[in-house]
Order: C-alpha cells, then sequence, then structure tokens
C-alpha cells in the first residue's frame, strides 16, 4: 500500500506541476486601440475630425510597438507607423511617423506625431478624450521621451462625440 501511495502522490505532484506550466499564461502586450471623432478645437479651428489607430508594444515591458493610424479632416489626411507606446491604466500615450498626407494643414511626411489617448469607459462617446501634436521632423529619441514622460500633447483633450477607445 505504501508503494502506491508514493506512486500516486509523485503522479499528483508532476500532474499538478504540468498543469501550471502548461496553463501559466504570459503577460498580454499592452494595446490601444480606437475610432475616435471628435470637434477639432472647437472654438477656433471648429471642425469635425477622426483618427483611428492601433498600437500594440512588441515585447512586455518596453515602449518598442508596432501599429498604424490614420487622420483626418475637412482639410488634410494623413497616415502614420506607429513606433512607441505606453500604457499606464485607462491612458495611452504613442507616437510614429507620418507616412502620407493629403490637403493642407499640418504633418509633412517623416514628421513625428504625438497622441495621449484616454479610456473613461463605455460608451466611449462623450467620455473617452484624444489629444494630439505634430512634433516636426524630431528625431526618434525626442519621440521617444515625449510617450516615456507622458507628456500631454499641445491638442486637446478633445472628448469624443463618435466612436470609442479601448485601451489594455
Amino acid at each position: 500500500m505504501k508503494k502506491f501511495s508514493s506512486k500516486f502522490m509523485g503522479v499528483a505532484v508532476a500532474s499538478l506541476l504540468l498543469a501550471t506550466v502548461t496553463f501559466a499564461a504570459p503577460a498580454a502586450k499592452p494595446k490601444a486601440t480606437g475610432d475616435a471623432d471628435w470637434i477639432n478645437n472647437p472654438e477656433t479651428y471648429n471642425q469635425q475630425a477622426n483618427t483611428t489607430f492601433n498600437a500594440i508594444n512588441t515585447k512586455v515591458g518596453e515602449l518598442e510597438a508596432k501599429g498604424s493610424a490614420i487622420y483626418t479632416d475637412a482639410n488634410i489626411t494623413y497616415t502614420m507607423d506607429v513606433q512607441i507606446l505606453k500604457v499606464v491604466g485607462t491612458e495611452a500615450w504613442f507616437a510614429g511617423q507620418v507616412t502620407s498626407v493629403s490637403g493642407t494643414g499640418c504633418c509633412a511626411v517623416g514628421n513625428w506625431i504625438f497622441y495621449k489617448v484616454a479610456d473613461k469607459g463605455e460608451p466611449g462617446i462623450d467620455a473617452d478624450q484624444i489629444w494630439g501634436e505634430d512634433l516636426g521632423p524630431v528625431s526618434l529619441v525626442t519621440a521617444y521621451l515625449k510617450v516615456n514622460g507622458q507628456a500631454d500633447p499641445l491638442g486637446g483633450p478633445f472628448v469624443l462625440n463618435g466612436g470609442n477607445l479601448q485601451v489594455h
């Protein structure tokens, strides 16, 4: 009986260890996504704007990211390649370089654009917020420092009148 008990305990411990290793999920990579509509500078510019974006860190615990964003208003549309992301709670800061521009206003191809988004819950309308800033032709280091420092971009905060933001 003692042999059976020892074997049983050995099998039970091995099964428990295997289950722990098998089911231990790796840490999720932080990400931010959204389709945001708002009135851009209501007191001066007063135009409907939209940004649709997705950004995900490529490694847990680091700011390097991949993703894209497209911004559109009555005068300009630009796309950008997201390269930096920092998520803290329900807020995210991200930056990327402009890859195409159509129209006039801000931004040139190669400029860095810096965003902050705040996920204020569901629904995002009249709650979620977005900020944005054209940093110009700065270096990767300058954009990285803005994101890492969790600065507020110069434009905003703008409260969404359509869409939703998700920060995880």
